[in-house]
C-alpha cells in the first residue's frame, strides 16, 4: 500500500512539473503563450549572482524575440528587482518610450505606431500596460544605449524637448531647425537619408524641398556652437538633449565608416554603447539591468569569425570590465534557432533538440547537464544557460546589420535563346544544298543561387540545349556550365538582381551520312560525323524573383556573349568552314525551392 501511495505521489509531481513547463535532464520548456514564469525559477539562484542580464538574439525572429524578452523582463522584475530595460536602440527612441510607458503621454503613440515594426510597437504597449500594474518603485525604465540608426526617432524626441521654448534666444536658430525638420511630412527615417554625404546640388533644390543630410549637419554643428546657451536654457533637460545629439553624432560616424568598409564602424558602436550604459548605471546606482541584443554584441571571444573576422570587443565584455571583471557581473544567455540551419543547428544537435521544428517551442537549457558539450563558439567563458527556439522567423522585413539573411535557391528553369548569328552557319549549309537551323533554341537548366540581400551573391547553372534538327541530315545540341556573381536588392517577397556569369560549353553539330564507307561513329548503321564548337561565354543579366514560403518564381533576362574562336572542329580545326558565334539574347523562367538562414 505504501509503495502504491509513493508511486501515486511521484506521478502527481511529474504531472505537475510537466504542466508547468518543467522537464528533466537540463531542458525546461518556456511557455510563451501563458502567464507562467515557472521556467525561470530553477535558475533564480544563479541570477542572484549577477547585476546585468543579456539574452542574445537573431533579429530575424522578431515575434518570438519580443515575446521572450517581455517574459524574461517580467520574471526579473518580480524576482530580481530588475526594472531597467536596455534596448539596442537610441536614447532618442527610449525617451519617447518612457514618455508613453511612465508618463502616460498617449499622444506620442501614433508617431511610434507609424515608424516602428509592429512587433516592437506592441512591446511598447505591453510595457505600458505592465507598468500600470506596478508600484512606482517597480515600474520599468527603457534605456536606449545604441547609436541612432534611425534619426527620425531622435529628431522627434528633440522636438519634444524644445517645442515650448522661446526661440528669440541666441540658440533659437537651432531650436527652429529642429522644429522644422521634425515637422517635415516624410517617410524618411533611416541612416542613409540623414547621414549620407550631402551632394553638390546647389541650385537643384526647389522652394520647400529638404536635403535631410545637409539639414542634419547644420543641426549637429549648431548644437556644439550653442552648447553653453542651450545648457542654460534647458537646465536639467540639457543632459538628455546632448545625449540624444551624441547618439546622432556617433550614428553618423558609424554610418559613414560602415559604408566605406572601415574597420572602425563596429568599434564606434560598441564604445558608444558602453559610454551610454555608464551614464545610466551611474544615474541609477545599485540597479539591475536586462537587455536583449543581437548575439554579436554579447560574445566573450574577441575574434569570433561568425560575427567579425578580426578583433572585436563586445559591449557585454566592456560592461563586465567596467563593473568589475573579477566579479563577473554580466550574465549572457544566447538564443539558438532550429530554423537557422547553417550555424545554430550544429549546437542544437549536440543537445538533442534538432527535431523541435515539428512544433513551435522554446527551451531553457542548463548546460551543466551537458558536460561533454564543447565550448560554444563565441564564448570562452563557461555559459550557465542557453535558450533554444523552434519558432519560425518573422515574415516582416527587419533591419539587420550583424546577421544578414542568407538565401539559398535550387531551381529548374526553361530558357529561350535567340542565336541570331547562326545565319552564317545557315549560309554555309545552303552552299552545300542543305537546310539551315532555326535561330530559336529551347534550353533547360538547373541552378543554385546563394546570396545576401543588398550584397553580392553566387550563381551556378548547368544549361542543356536539346537536339534541334535542320530537317535534313544534321542536328545541333549542346551544354554550357556557368558560374558568376550578382548584386541583389529588395525584400523577403520581391527581389531584383544584376548578375554577371562566366561559362564554358560545347555545341555539337552531328552530320548523318546514309552512303559511303563506314565511319568510326555509327548509329543504327548510319555514319555520323560530330563537329564541336567551344563556347566561352560572358553573360550580363537581370534577375527577378518572387519568393513564397517554400518556392520562388524566377525570371531572368540576359545576353550570352560568346568569346571563343568560333571555329568548328572535327579531328582538327575546320578553318575553311564558316565560323559561328553562339551569342545572343535570352529569356528564362523557372521555379526554385528555397530556404533562408
Amino acid at each position: 500500500m505504501k509503495n502504491i501511495t509513493f508511486k501515486f505521489i511521484l506521478l502527481c509531481q511529474l504531472v505537475f512539473l510537466a504542466g508547468n513547463g518543467i522537464s528533466q535532464n537540463g531542458k525546461t520548456e518556456i511557455l510563451l503563450d501563458s502567464d507562467s514564469l515557472v521556467a525561470f525559477e530553477k535558475i533564480n539562484d544563479t541570477l542572484d549572482q549577477y547585476q546585468v542580464y543579456f539574452t542574445g538574439e537573431n533579429h530575424n525572429y522578431k515575434t518570438f524575440n519580443i515575446n521572450l524578452q517581455f517574459q524574461i523582463l517580467k520574471y526579473l522584475n518580480e524576482n530580481q528587482n530588475t526594472n531597467h530595460l536596455l534596448l539596442e536602440q537610441s536614447p532618442g527612441l527610449s525617451f519617447i518610450i518612457n514618455a508613453i510607458i511612465r508618463d502616460k503621454k498617449a499622444e506620442h503613440k501614433p508617431f511610434l505606431e507609424g515608424v516602428l515594426l509592429d512587433q516592437f510597437y506592441q512591446l511598447v504597449l505591453r510595457l505600458e500596460t505592465y507598468n500600470d500594474s506596478l508600484a512606482a518603485d517597480k515600474k520599468i525604465w527603457a534605456h536606449g544605449i545604441d547609436i541612432e540608426r534611425f534619426p527620425k526617432f531622435s529628431i522627434y524626441a528633440l522636438d519634444l524637448l524644445i517645442k515650448d521654448l522661446d526661440y528669440q534666444s541666441e540658440a533659437g536658430s537651432l531650436f527652429e531647425q529642429i522644429r522644422a525638420l521634425a515637422s517635415v511630412d516624410t517617410d524618411a527615417a533611416g541612416a542613409e537619408s540623414y547621414y549620407a554625404p550631402a551632394q553638390n546640388n546647389l541650385g537643384n533644390f526647389q522652394m520647400g524641398q529638404v536635403n535631410y543630410s545637409s539639414s542634419m549637419s547644420s543641426i549637429l554643428d549648431d548644437a556644439e556652437i550653442y552648447r553653453k546657451e542651450v545648457s542654460a536654457i534647458l537646465g536639467a533637460d540639457s543632459a538628455v538633449f546632448y545625449r540624444i545629439m551624441e547618439g546622432m553624432q556617433q550614428g553618423r560616424k558609424w554610418y559613414l565608416s560602415e559604408k566605406e568598409g572601415n574597420i572602425k564602424s563596429p568599434i564606434i558602436r560598441e564604445r558608444y554603447m558602453l559610454d551610454e550604459f555608464k551614464q545610466v548605471y551611474n544615474e541609477f546606482e545599485g540597479a539591475k539591468f536586462y537587455g536583449q541584443f543581437g548575439r554579436c554584441h554579447l560574445n566573450t571571444v574577441q575574434d569570433d569569425d561568425r560575427c567579425y573576422k578580426y578583433y572585436m570587443n563586445s559591449v557585454a565584455n566592456r560592461i563586465n570590465d567596467f563593473i568589475g571583471a573579477s566579479e563577473n557581473k554580466v550574465l549572457v544567455m544566447p538564443i539558438y534557432y532550429t530554423n537557422s540551419i547553417s550555424y545554430d543547428m550544429g549546437i542544437i544537435k549536440k543537445i538533442g533538440l534538432e527535431n523541435l521544428d515539428k512544433k513551435e517551442a522554446a527551451y531553457l537549457i542548463d548546460l551543466k547537464a551537458f558536460p561533454d558539450l564543447d565550448t560554444i563558439q563565441g564564448y570562452d567563458k563557461e555559459l550557465p544557460f542557453i535558450i533554444i527556439s523552434s519558432y519560425k522567423r518573422s515574415s516582416i522585413e527587419t533591419f539587420n546589420w550583424e546577421e544578414p539573411d542568407i538565401d539559398v535557391h535550387l531551381g529548374a528553369n526553361l530558357s529561350y535563346y535567340y542565336f541570331n548569328k547562326i545565319r552564317s552557319l545557315n549560309v554555309a549549309l545552303a552552299d552545300h544544298g542543305l537546310n539551315g537551323f532555326t535561330n530559336k533554341f529551347v534550353a533547360g537548366s538547373i541552378s543554385l543561387d546563394v546570396f545576401v540581400r543588398d550584397e553580392q551573391g553566387m550563381h551556378i547553372e548547368y544549361i542543356y540545349i536539346p537536339e534541334v534538327s535542320n530537317n535534313d541530315n544534321m542536328t545541333l545540341r549542346g551544354w554550357i556550365y556557368t558560374m558568376g556573381t550578382s548584386y541583389s536588392t529588395g525584400n523577403n517577397f520581391l527581389l531584383a538582381a544584376l548578375g554577371l556569369d562566366l561559362g564554358y560549353g560545347v555545341m555539337k553539330m552531328t552530320e548523318t551520312q546514309l552512303n559511303g564507307d563506314p565511319f568510326l561513329i555509327q548509329t543504327d548503321n548510319e555514319n555520323q560525323v560530330i563537329y564541336r564548337n567551344d563556347v566561352f561565354s560572358i553573360d550580363p543579366n537581370v534577375r527577378l524573383r518572387l519568393t513564397f514560403p517554400v518556392i520562388s518564381i524566377n525570371c531572368k533576362f540576359g545576353y550570352l556573349l560568346d568569346g571563343s574562336g568560333k571555329y568548328w572542329k572535327a579531328a582538327k580545326k575546320v578553318e575553311e568552314f564558316s565560323r559561328m558565334s553562339f551569342s545572343g539574347p535570352y529569356i528564362q523562367a523557372g521555379v526554385s525551392l528555397h530556404f533562408r538562414d
